[in-house]
């Protein structure tokens, strides 16, 4: 992992521009301040999954290049915590105002991590083959999603209980951090669950997109 900083830049901006189009217009500065202060958090994070879950801290830093700290304009009707963009592969958003633990740090970086993952492996064929107009209830969203969208929340839900689970063994964590890891891990399985009945019964899938989505259903069942 290359380095982060406060998405700011005049080059930055007309990159993310270019790449995601009017969906830029989700993202704003923060000050140098909260960059500063976010940045720390990060570090803390990303040592815990070092300490905690190395494997998965190695594919995390393995796949991001650069993180972005970026929060929603001013008046904006939606919030988001992180984001990725394919066309921008290894570089992640977060947003400081909604994560303020190194717990908190790991779990959205399992989250989003597993999406560039993702990305990483439509090089030959899509992982869906469902068109974009179809929608589905996901997961993870209150709004109807499409079908790649229904696949993406199911795979990284069971990433972040991967994430939630191994740093709630690794004794490294409070008792109150413990109790909150496992919390989530449990929503997070929820969530794969439900997201998996959806995959299963609406989802066309390439050959690549069944076999991640059925090594992640395996991990799954065997916790």
């Amino acid at each position: 992992m290359q380095g982060w900083g406060s998405a700011e830049s005049a080059d930055v901006e007309s990159v993310l521009a270019l790449r995601m189009g009017a969906d830029v217009r989700q993202f704003a500065p923060v000050s140098a301040v909260t960059a500063k202060q976010f940045a720390a958090l990060v570090t803390e994070g990303l040592a815990l999954l070092q300490a905690g879950a190395p494997e998965l801290h190695g594919e995390i830093t393995g796949l991001l290049a650069e993180m972005l700290f970026a929060q929603a304009p001013t008046g904006a009707a939606m919030e988001f915590d992180g984001a990725s963009h394919y066309q921008l592969w290894g570089l992640l958003l977060l947003n400081p105002s909604h994560h303020h633990t190194p717990l908190g740090i790991a779990e959205v970086l399992a989250h989003e991590a597993g999406h560039s993952l993702l990305f990483g492996m439509t090089i030959d064929e899509p992982l869906v083959l469902n068109d974009d107009d179809e929608l589905f209830l996901s997961p993870l969203r209150p709004d109807p999603r499409p079908m790649d969208g229904i696949y993406h929340a199911t795979f990284v839900s069971a990433r972040m209980a991967w994430a939630m689970e191994a740093l709630a063994d690794s004794g490294l964590l409070t008792n109150e951090e413990q109790r909150h890891a496992r919390s989530e891990a449990a929503k997070d399985r929820e969530n794969f669950s439900r997201g998996w009945q959806t995959v299963r019964q609406h989802g066309r899938l390439s050959a690549t997109g069944l076999q991640i989505m059925e090594n992640a259903r395996c991990w799954v069942n065997a916790g």
